[in-house]
């Protein structure tokens, strides 16, 4: 594959290469990426297939002068080999498309953390320019390139002469705080421009790292961008790819000579569109079958050990994959990746989880369990509004009503989807003098657990007594600093039992019966 600089149609010796594109057959689905030199190569079985390829997010910048209708080919155990299937590219406007990639390493509290800065040439112009690396007052620069210029938490440094579909790869070793620090929030920002001046006048793309600082870490994993919303991932159903990075570390006794991933796909991403979007090393070999499993191979990456050379003992992969279309709401796509170092068993990976949701879907409703409680659908997290106004320090699911008016919640799933509902009207109470530190149990009866919601903050200074009809303490627990407690029954026997809410050891401030079916 090659950039076709005289459009003549065919290749000619000298065309620049087009590197790390994808190439791709119908029938099986059939996956490669080109290689550094613009070469590919897609192991099939006999029989007849369509080869065609494609720009990954190409804005309408490049159109095919060869092979622009793909190539049927066929092959048999007598003619297994088919060769000459180029394609050439052209540019269809004169224009600049740069991109900034930025990626981490891991490293312990303290430690030298790697980083590194991709700035990649998807246009047809040759480009030069700056980047900027804006990072945390608390994170120290200890390497970085040649003729950078250091001013205040900014890094400064050119790239030159960036050639068709071409990647500058910039190496950065930072210095994190010690664990004084941990779980403080630690960020970098790229900024990356073609022309001249700071920050560069023309085509100015960012890209920023945030995390949160631990001193331990898993040297092999796997990430997802978007992360997503709780422990389901949730993401909405409009998102068209995810992002993937498999970061890996050498933490054996010798260098690693090859490092080999091998990826099961979800059947809910599309294969065929995958996109290399950065690495640490070259790939030597990337694909994907007709199963859906993607094998990457760094063949002679000599990848050091972690004693003898922290940073460089790391290795990182990222790319990204469009999703299938029309996917039903609720759609989990789950990913686990194998490490293997040379001929040594493989490195499991975390499993990362996404989960597609349509929130318009999402419609929760107020309930009217007892006197002077109104209940929200289920969700994540509330707020109260009473006459249009947010109702301070009013987050539970239940409320406790004091007042006449027209009440609403706004509730957030456990899919991240956030909804107000229709308005209550409360037009009275069932006592007028109603008391703020009143109490009830819903549901009640009940069978397996129960909550009480009491009128104020119940603290560790509060305690919740279970008494049964023969006046025994059966059950008894401290406030949690919340209005709601969930009562668990446990061996609770069916009966009527009374629940008791005290402060200190003696003052009681509230009692009510309760119903174990």
């Amino acid at each position: 594959m090659y950039f076709d600089t005289d459009e003549n149609g065919e290749y000619d010796p000298g065309e620049p290469p087009f590197p790390f594109a994808s190439v791709v057959t119908d029938s099986p689905v059939l996956f490669a990426l080109t290689s550094g030199s613009g070469v590919y190569e897609i192991g099939m079985l006999p029989g007849t297939v369509q080869v065609s390829t494609a720009i990954s997010h190409d804005p309408g910048l490049w159109t095919l002068s060869e092979g622009a209708a793909g190539y049927s080919v066929t092959t048999t155990a007598n003619e297994p080999l088919a060769l000459g299937l180029d394609f050439g590219y052209v540019a269809t406007v004169d224009t600049s498309f740069i991109e900034i990639l930025l990626t981490r390493g891991q490293a312990p509290c303290g430690g030298a953390l790697p980083v590194w800065v991709f700035i990649k040439n998807m246009g047809p112009r040759i480009e030069s320019g700056l980047v900027q690396i804006h990072f945390d007052p608390e994170l120290n620069p200890l390497g970085y390139p040649d003729g950078t210029t250091i001013e205040d938490t900014t890094l400064t440094f050119p790239f030159d002469q960036l050639g068709y579909m071409q990647t500058a790869h910039f190496p950065l070793s930072i210095g994190l705080p010690e664990s004084v620090s941990v779980g403080a929030i630690l960020d970098i920002i790229g900024t990356a421009g073609t022309g001249e001046g700071i920050p560069p006048p023309t085509s100015l793309v960012t890209d920023t790292l945030s995390w949160t600082l631990l001193c331990s870490y898993d040297p092999n994993d796997k990430q997802v961008e978007p992360k997503g919303y709780g422990d389901s991932g949730a993401v909405g159903d409009t998102l068209r790819e995810l992002d993937y990075t498999i970061r890996f570390q050498n933490v054996g006794t010798g260098p690693a000579f090859h490092v080999r991933i091998v990826d099961q796909l979800s059947d809910a991403l599309n294969w065929s569109g995958v996109e290399l979007v950065a690495s640490s090393h070259a790939p030597s070999r990337f694909t994907v079958n007709e199963t859906g499993e993607m094998e990457i191979t760094f063949l002679y990456i000599m990848l050091p050990d972690s004693a003898s050379d922290p940073a460089g003992s790391q290795g990182f992969i990222r790319f990204r994959m469009p999703l299938q279309d029309g996917l039903p709401d609720l759609t989990t796509i789950s990913n686990t990746a194998g490490i293997y170092f040379d001929f040594n068993e493989p490195v499991i990976t975390n499993t990362t989880l996404n989960t597609l949701v349509d929130c318009d879907l999402w419609d929760p409703l107020i309930t009217n369990p007892q006197n002077d409680l109104l209940e929200a659908t289920e969700g994540d997290t509330y707020q109260w509004y009473l006459d249009g106004e947010p109702m301070p320090g009013e987050t539970d699911r239940w409320l406790m009503l004091d007042a006449l008016g027209s009440y609403q919640v706004e509730v957030t799933s456990i899919y991240g989807c956030t909804a107000l509902t229709d308005a209550t009207q409360i037009i009275a109470l069932s006592v007028l003098d109603h008391e703020r530190n009143s109490m009830v149990l819903v549901p009640n009866p009940f069978s397996d657990q129960t909550r009480l919601v009491y009128g104020e903050a119940l603290t560790s200074n509060h305690t919740i007594d279970l008494i049964d009809v023969h006046g025994r303490l059966v059950q008894s627990m401290s406030g949690n600093g919340s209005r709601t407690v969930l009562i668990e029954r446990g061996g609770l026997s069916a009966g009527v039992y009374t629940v008791q809410v005290r402060s200190g050891k003696s003052l009681q401030l509230g009692v009510a019966r309760l119903v174990v079916e």
